[in-house]
C-alpha cells in the first residue's frame, strides 16, 4: 500500500530560506528541487523495488504556506520501505550539506 514521509527541503546542516522571506516560495521551490535532486542522486530506487519517488509537498499553517519534500514508498514492499527510511535517515550522510553545484 502507497504510504509517505515527510522530509526538510534542504540538508539538515544548511540553512533555509525563511518564510518571512519576500521571495520565499520561489526560494524555496528552488531549494526543494536541488534537495529532490541530491537525493536522487544518492539515494536512486532499488531496480526490484515496486514504487518510490519524491514530490514537492506543500503544508499550511498560520502564517501561510510552506514546503516539505514527500517520499512515497510502497509498505508491502521490503526494498521500498527500507529505500524510504534511509533517505529519511539519511543512512549515507549525503543530506547534510548541499553537493556542490555543477557547473557546465
Amino acid at each position: 500500500m502507497k504510504d509517505y514521509l515527510l522530509i526538510d527541503t534542504t540538508p539538515s546542516e544548511e540553512t533555509c530560506t525563511q518564510i518571512n522571506d519576500p521571495d520565499y516560495y520561489g526560494k524555496a521551490r528552488a531549494e526543494a528541487r536541488r534537495m529532490i535532486a541530491q537525493i536522487d542522486k544518492h539515494y536512486p530506487l532499488p531496480e526490484n523495488a515496486s514504487m518510490g519517488y519524491t514530490i514537492l509537498k506543500s503544508e499550511s499553517h498560520d502564517f501561510g504556506s510552506y514546503y516539505q519534500i514527500k517520499i512515497v514508498f510502497d509498505d508491502e514492499c521490503e526494498l521500498s520501505t527500507n529505500w524510504a527510511y534511509s533517505i529519511e535517515g539519511d543512512d549515507l550522510g549525503a543530506l547534510r550539506y548541499w553537493d556542490e553545484l555543477e557547473t557546465v
